[in-house]
């Protein structure tokens, strides 16, 4: 009875299944790639003044006006 419950788990995780995997991790590639194009495009400005804030004070230091 144990050995007939062993051979039939071994035979469940041995069943090849690479091809469905690959087609999920395409998936989930493409949706996370789609999120972050969303994402850089909503936070562009914001970004950019920060930096160009940043590039300011830099330069206002370097004059020796901190």
């Amino acid at each position: 009875m144990m050995r007939r419950l062993v051979i039939a788990i071994r035979r469940f995780l041995q069943k090849e299944e690479s091809g469905a995997t690959a087609i999920e991790y395409v998936v989930m590639s493409a949706i996370l790639a789609a999120g972050l194009v969303v994402g850089a495009g909503l936070y562009k400005n914001s970004v950019k003044a920060m930096f160009g804030h940043v590039a300011t004070d830099v330069h206002n230091c370097a004059d020796g006006s901190c």
